[in-house]
């Protein structure tokens, strides 16, 4: 195979491609290697010259080796794609006539967020997979500083650590990756991995940034924690369950007895009283607590919203707090599948906007005797419906709760 004949026929682009920390390798449809770049030696071993022109499966572990072939001609033929890299969104059956078109095919079609800057931190290239990671168009950002990617204080220290190393040659994430935070457009934050390599072009120092989004693995690694903490919050409850439960009828049931026998207007008959009333609470805390824990498994049916909605208001109507709440239904709503017992727990009062970043917290409440479990609760049961809560608070006041649950015809 032959390869660019010199560096300045060949433009920045394999210059990026070399001098990237992340491995890169590029197959063709017969899965047979194209390019393998110093990172990817590094990574498995090999030379480029060692591999170039044999099948990427000499590259994976059985069973996935002998896999491989049929899942690109599956892919080929179908279009189905069961992996995320950088060789599945690359296509090269057609050989390029241009050695700079074919490296920049290869930085324009990878999956992962390119950002080349010069010595001053100007942007000179920007791929559309970091156009949809920042939000920004290659137009918009080529000659800006690259600062500009990213929130305070990383902008504003970023000029002095570029000068700093091209002074010194402290390194402090070149040539190696780590966890850095984006500034989208919009505002937003989002984290993502960061690894810069170095490299000369006509002689002049320029940087390339690879950024992999890291959001889907962070929100799966919270999901996966929540999951750990509820399974055991769910076996602390059962204990408690079964180790305080009991005692505390037998202690209730006790105490009814001994106030039953004092003067129903003495001092002990009202402590006596108090005594189980307290006790009642704790067996509250304690249905909550199993509740949320362990939520039962929606038994589904046909549910009408409007009728579900005016049974919740008349549920809530001895709350004080709610005498003056107006119920209004507007249109004609679908039916959903769900268990109108379940969601009968869900709906309440409103809640105040300085809260609202905390009210599907286990055990955060606002209340003198609430338990801090029934919005968390009420969170798991609509997800345990498939459907999905959210609260806001609009400018005009008053609070918004938006549940959304899959319609019965969906279902069918």
């Amino acid at each position: 195979m032959s390869k660019p004949d010199t560096p300045s026929a060949q433009g920045p682009w394999r210059s990026i491609i070399q001098s990237a920390v992340d491995a890169i390798v590029l197959i063709d449809a017969q899965g047979r290697i194209e390019t393998f770049n110093p990172a990817a030696e590094r990574l498995f071993g090999y030379s480029e010259g060692e591999v170039l022109g044999r099948n990427v499966s000499m590259l994976m572990p059985e069973p996935y080796r002998r896999e491989h072939d049929a899942y690109i001609e599956r892919y080929l033929s179908t279009g189905e794609r069961r992996i995320h890299d950088l060789s599945a969104r690359v296509r090269l059956e057609d050989r390029l006539r241009s050695s700079e078109a074919r490296w920049r095919s290869i930085i324009e079609s990878a999956v992962d967020g390119i950002v080349v800057i010069d010595a001053k931190g100007r942007i000179e290239a920007f791929n559309p997979a970091a156009e949809r990671l920042f939000g920004y168009s290659e137009a918009e950002v080529i000659g800006q500083n690259v600062n500009m990617l990213m929130p305070s204080p990383y902008r504003q220290e970023h000029d002095a650590y570029l000068s700093r190393y091209l002074t010194t040659g402290e390194k402090r994430i070149i040539g190696v990756g780590r966890e850095v935070t984006g500034l989208h457009r919009d505002g937003t934050r989002f984290p993502v991995h960061l690894s810069v390599g170095e490299m000369a072009v006509n002689g002049e120092r320029k940087f390339t940034g690879i950024l992999h989004d890291l959001s889907a693995r962070i929100r799966m690694e919270e999901q996966i924690r929540e999951q750990t903490a509820l399974a055991r919050l769910g076996e602390m409850a059962a204990v408690i369950a079964h180790e305080v439960k009991n005692p505390l009828a037998g202690i209730r049931g006790a105490i009814q007895v001994i106030g039953g026998r004092l003067p129903k207007e003495s001092r002990d008959a009202a402590v006596a009283k108090e005594i189980v009333n307290r006790i009642d609470a704790l067996n509250e805390l304690m249905k909550d607590l199993l509740l949320f824990a362990r939520p039962p498994q929606p038994r589904l049916a046909p549910v009408d919203l409007a009728d579900l909605v005016r049974t919740t208001a008349d549920l809530l109507g001895g709350d004080p707090a709610l005498k003056a709440v107006a119920v209004q239904v507007d249109g004609d709503m679908p039916l959903v599948m769900a268990d109108a017992d379940l969601l009968n727990i869900v709906f309440g009062p409103g809640i105040g906007p300085d809260v609202l970043d905390k009210i599907f917290t286990p055990f955060f409440t606002t209340k003198a005797r609430g338990t801090g479990l029934g919005l968390p609760t009420a969170k798991r049961i609509i997800e345990a419906h498939g459907g999905r809560i959210a609260v806001a608070c609009p400018p005009g006041g008053g609070t918004t709760v938006t549940v959304e649950l899959p319609s019965a015809q969906a279902a069918i």
